[in-house]
């Protein structure tokens, strides 16, 4: 006899649809949102009232528009779910408002409810990093490590935690484990990229960006990782080849958003001022066009 789930419930009344809402989570923990958001889709075909799907596609990448639909139709349905489901959509809605006090209250009471889902001890790290408490992110990263060593995506949020904290040697180990993890999926090798960037070690990062995105095209981010390591190599052209082949490979607004927004920062960078104005023009442009109004002032700041 299986062992009962320990954490918060899944209410669905298609089987197929809460399949495929267990694999787009798997998905969207190890932040590949585009395959993620294509099977959340799915789920809700199979099923047009599943609540939980819908707060969990608001998240999967699309822009500010996909957050605000999703999380409105989560918040219709979640009368007729569960009071852990209820509560788990009210703390995504919090963490679209960036409403820190009900982030809390409502985490805590699903701590409160659910002592034994590791996902909820990664969410309370991820508070906790959020507001830049890094000591206290890692213990409760540990805390779900503690429930299930193999959680992979934890440690992947404790790298970056560590890093944070400059403990280089711990972060590296832990983005390592990840991979070790994880080693067919392509968001271990994109963070241990990131970690490599950040330590100036760019010809590694790249070679670990690359992996990254040979391994699934849908990965796009990392071609502006890739992008990146050679604007601090100095390669300012090289870096926009990269930014635009992120910009034309994605299939979201929000993706398309911020590759242009990489463009004008690489004009930036290399000083030409002119440019990068001329850059943010025609980033504010596209945001209009795509009726995306954060970008548009975000482009004018």
């Amino acid at each position: 006899c299986a062992k009962p789930d320990p954490g918060v419930p899944i209410t669905t009344s298609s089987n197929e649809a809460k399949d495929l809402f267990v694999q787009g989570r798997d998905l969207f923990e190890n932040a590949d949102l585009l395959a993620a958001a294509k099977l959340f889709d799915q789920a809700i075909a199979k099923d047009s009232t599943f609540a939980l799907a819908y707060s969990y596609r608001a998240f999967a990448g699309g822009g500010s528009q996909v957050v605000r639909i999703n999380l409105e139709k989560a918040q219709a349905l979640a009368a007729k779910v569960t009071e852990g489901e209820r509560t788990y959509i009210n703390y995504m809605q919090a963490l679209s408002d960036a409403d820190r006090s009900k982030q809390k209250e409502h985490l805590d009471k699903l701590l409160a409810m659910f002592p034994e889902d590791k996902r909820l001890k990664l969410a309370a790290g991820e508070n906790f990093r959020g507001i830049g408490d890094y000591a206290a992110a890692v213990e409760w990263y540990k805390r779900a490590t503690q429930i299930d060593s193999n959680f992979a995506p934890v440690y992947n949020l404790m790298g970056y935690a560590y890093m944070a904290q400059q403990k280089f040697d711990a972060a590296e180990k832990a983005f390592k484990d990840y991979v070790r993890l994880l080693p067919k999926m392509s968001n271990p090798y994109d963070s241990y990229a990131e970690f490599l960037l950040k330590m100036g070690r760019y010809d590694e990062s790249i070679a670990q960006y690359q992996k990254a995105y040979d391994m699934h095209n849908l990965f796009i981010g990392s071609l502006s990782g890739i992008g990146n390591n050679y604007l601090f190599k100095g390669d300012f052209a090289k870096a926009r080849e990269y930014y635009q082949m992120y910009f034309d490979n994605a299939t979201q607004v929000n993706n398309k958003l911020t590759a242009l927004y990489y463009k004008a920062y690489s004009f930036m960078y290399e000083n030409k001022l002119d440019d990068a104005i001329k850059a943010f023009d025609e980033r504010r442009a596209f945001a209009e066009k795509e009726k995306q109004p954060g970008s548009v002032v975000n482009s004018y700041a």
